[in-house]
């Protein structure tokens, strides 16, 4: 799934940042993450 490769790709990201862009990364993997659980709108119908 794609959106797994994209949250793989944000943790090493988030790994290999300085402080600053730490808490940016961290907001983008929540994003994602949380994006995994919900349905698409077209399954919803």
């Amino acid at each position: 799934m794609q959106t797994e490769n994209i949250l793989a790709q944000l943790k090493q990201s988030e790994a290999h940042s300085v402080d600053g862009t730490k808490k940016i990364y961290a907001e983008a993997i929540r994003f994602v993450a949380e994006g995994m659980n919900r349905p698409f709108p077209e399954q919803t119908a």
